[in-house]
């Protein structure tokens, strides 16, 4: 089922009051006070309770080399607040370094987690172009209860609370349930990007592997978000080779790729730091889904 976040994350909520067992949740930003307050909730039920946070520090390095600044990593914990109010509900939270600014020993600036997943009871599933928060924005969920697709969420997560890469078999698992992971199925995902669309709509765009995707694929409308980053070389380049440039009337965080013949939902950003390092994850969908998405984003 495509729906908005405001209402997926209502749905995260039910879901959350319902389990029985374990819940699951990879997002950069988790930031709903009612999907906390029910995680406290479950939690005192004795469900398991395993959050993966893409941890973004907000300090700077001195002269030394050291965390500097009011966020200072061993002071207030990467994601401040935030972190410490799960750490007060005792949830289990793994900050993976290798998607985050934070990477012992060595601080790796720019390399972000933007995957944005939950699964309830190995039973459900959820999937959304943007950090679980309750700004107002047109970004989309999918949410299913097919157990391939939730089976995928899992394994993902178990690999994302460790250190290692993806392994083979779980990429593989991944490609088959037609979910695209970056950076392990980069090449996926260019792959898809080189496809005819009717409609592109992207949160983020440079001048590099991402954009010379599109120039390689027939022209189409490329939506930008209110409150999205854009190469003003790339968008010239586009529209040289024929694009057609317009705006969403909200904010918009990810990407979207419409057809009449399919439609893939992310967390991607067409950014080569991005796509070689951060997390992201999408879902291609069947054609069905597209007049949901266009109209979720208001696409016209």
């Amino acid at each position: 089922m495509i729906e908005s976040i405001q209402a997926a994350l209502l749905a995260l909520v039910a879901a959350i009051n319902t389990a029985k067992v374990d819940i699951r949740i990879e997002t950069q930003a988790l930031k709903s006070p009612t999907v906390i307050t029910a995680l406290e909730s479950a939690r005192k039920r004795g469900v398991a309770v395993q959050i993966v946070l893409g941890a973004k520090a907000d300090f700077s390095l001195d002269a030394r080399g050291q965390p500097t600044g009011g966020n200072r990593p061993y002071d207030t914990g990467p994601q401040g607040s935030e972190l410490r109010t799960l750490d007060a509900m005792k949830a289990s939270v793994f900050i993976p370094p290798q998607f985050s600014e934070l990477d012992r020993p060595v601080f790796e600036p720019g390399v972000e987690m933007n995957a944005a997943f939950a699964v309830i009871d190995s039973k459900w599933g959820l999937l959304c172009t943007s950090p679980f928060n309750t700004n107002t924005r047109s970004d989309v969920c999918w949410r299913s209860s097919e157990q391939a697709f939730v089976t995928a969420l899992v394994d993902l997560h178990k690999a994302d609370q460790s250190i290692t890469s993806i392994d083979p078999v779980i990429a593989k698992s991944l490609a088959t349930k037609d979910l695209v992971v970056t950076p392990t199925n980069s090449h996926d995902f260019n792959f898809l990007l080189h496809q005819k669309w009717r409609h592109v709509v992207v949160s983020y765009l440079s001048d590099g592997e991402g954009m010379q995707a599109l120039l390689a694929a027939p022209p189409a409308t490329l939506w930008t978000s209110p409150a999205g980053v854009y190469s003003r070389l790339a968008l010239v380049k586009l529209q040289r080779a024929g694009w057609t440039i317009k705006e969403l009337p909200n904010a918009f965080s990810g990407i979207a790729l419409i057809s009449p013949r399919a439609v893939y939902v992310g967390s991607q950003k067409l950014d080569d730091l991005h796509i070689g390092k951060s997390r992201a994850l999408g879902v291609l969908l069947s054609a069905k889904h597209s007049a949901q998405v266009e109209q979720l984003l208001q696409i016209k």
